[in-house]
């Protein structure tokens, strides 16, 4: 799934709107605000984090303003969560960071649980 870039901008009316990068407004520029129903200018292009899942089915994504942290925080407990999603980090339209599909070879606690420790092999090369 391609991930098109999407950029915030800041009405005169304090209401935000998301458009592609492509699409996105000027500086200046009067548009029909949604929410307002009113002909409003554009004040300002927004840089904020925006974390979004790049996963076929998943539909998670959400913004965060300037909090960097709280972000990768949101990003980090996505893709702990579920280890098979992409998750992706912008600010603005440039991208941050990119938290990996993990593999399902991968070793996961599920291939131990109600299992001792002293029942596990760690010698075996299947595990890895």
């Amino acid at each position: 799934m391609t991930l098109v870039p999407r950029i915030s901008v800041l009405y005169t009316c304090q209401h935000y709107r998301e458009f592609t990068e492509r699409n996105a407004p000027a500086p200046g520029d009067e548009l029909l605000c949604l929410r307002c129903d009113k002909l409003v200018r554009v004040v300002s292009i927004v840089d904020e984090y925006r974390v979004r899942c790049c996963s076929g089915r998943c539909k998670y994504s959400a913004n965060f303003g300037q909090a960097k942290l709280r972000s990768e925080i949101a990003a980090s407990k996505h893709h702990r969560k579920f280890p098979k999603h992409e998750v992706k980090l912008f600010k603005g339209s440039e991208l941050v960071h990119t938290w990996q599909a993990q593999s399902p070879d991968r070793v996961t606690t599920e291939q131990f649980l109600g299992r001792s420790v002293n029942d596990v092999n760690m010698s075996d090369p299947t595990l890895f």
